[in-house]
Parts: structure tokens; C-alpha cells; sequence
């Protein structure tokens, strides 16, 4: 069926990025999980970093790439012969944006489609921000994202030591004041 792109800043990529891009490989020949800079929006990680972890979080998937591109997602559709864009919704607020989005690149490539895919709906309420507040507040994200994100997080952000001292306190019985 062609080739799909699946665009996204993936700062970083979570378990539901995974399976959208998944999900894409199955109605598609070739997909390319494309890094993108969203000046809306205020990176953690470089894109370097963010290609480093979509590429280690797709490794095996069959007929999925990934890629960064800094410039408008309706060049790199025509640079690349590009069929589809692959968008994930997790609810009305993410419709009614990818809408926009949607209808600003039939406008400037109208040979590519832009298909939804629903959100798994235990992954609907997961996303990059979530990921990114729930580490710094010390919760637990093991099953919110591939183990690459962890070790970045690691690198990147300072854990609170409160909440895991707590939680290990909790988990001998005691609590640590």
C-alpha cells in the first residue's frame, strides 16, 4: 500500500508511539517514524537524542525506519514520495488539532492522505508531557515507555529522591521521614 510516515516530536517516544507506528506497518509497505521539531513546543531532548530512541524503539518492527527532518512535513512528503501520514488520536482535543494539521498538508501535498488510528485505550491518557512530569515526581513509568527512554530520562532529568525514598521505605514497611 506504499509508503506512510508516522511525524511526531517524540520527546520522548512512549509504549503508545510504539504501537501507532505498529499498527502503520501492518496497512503499509514501508514506514518511516519521522522526528520533527514543533516550535510550540519546548524540547527536552535534542533530535539527535530523539532519533537515538525512536530508532532503538522500532528496531524490529519489519518495514519501519526512522528518520528526523527539520522542515516542513509537506517537503519531506514530496521529497520522499510519501503516500500517507499516520496520526494517533486519543481523543477530541487531539481530533480537532490533527484536523488543522490534517487539511494544512492536503493544501501543500495533496498526494498524501492523512489517516487516524484510535489510541489503544490503556495507553489514551499516556503522553510525552506525562511522561516527562511523572519521572521528575519520582512515579513509576516502566510500562509507559521502551527502556531506552528510561536510561535517557536517567541522563537527562534529576529523579526526586523524596518520592523514591518513600517508596522504598513503603516497600520494607516502613515509612522514611
Amino acid at each position: 500500500m506504499g509508503l506512510a510516515i508516522v511525524p511526531g516530536s517524540f520527546d520522548p517516544v512512549t509504549w503508545g508511539h510504539v504501537d501507532i507506528i505498529r499498527r502503520a506497518a501492518r496497512l503499509f509497505d514501508r514506514v518511516i517514524a519521522l522526528v520533527m521539531v514543533n516550535d510550540q513546543k519546548q524540547a527536552l531532548f535534542t533530535p539527535e537524542e530523539r532519533l537515538y530512541m525512536l530508532r532503538e524503539s522500532v528496531r524490529g518492527i519489519q518495514r519501519v525506519e526512522a528518520d528526523f527532518y527539520g522542515g516542513m512535513t509537506y517537503d519531506y512528503i514530496a521529497r520522499h514520495g510519501v503516500d500517507a501520514i499516520v496520526k494517533g488520536l486519543r481523543d477530541g482535543a487531539d481530533f480537532a488539532y490533527e484536523c488543522q494539521i490534517a487539511q494544512f498538508n492536503r493544501q501543500h501535498a495533496p498526494q498524501a492522505d492523512t489517516l487516524f488510528l484510535l489510541a489503544d485505550p490503556q495507553r489514551q491518557a499516556l503522553s510525552s508531557s506525562w511522561v516527562k512530569r511523572a519521572y521528575v515526581a519520582g512515579e513509576e513509568i516502566r510500562d509507559a515507555v521502551p527502556p531506552v527512554v528510561l536510561a535517557m530520562l536517567a541522563k537527562k532529568l534529576p529523579i526526586n529522591k523524596t518520592k523514591e525514598s518513600e517508596d522504598r521505605g513503603m516497600e520494607h514497611g516502613r515509612k522514611c521521614n
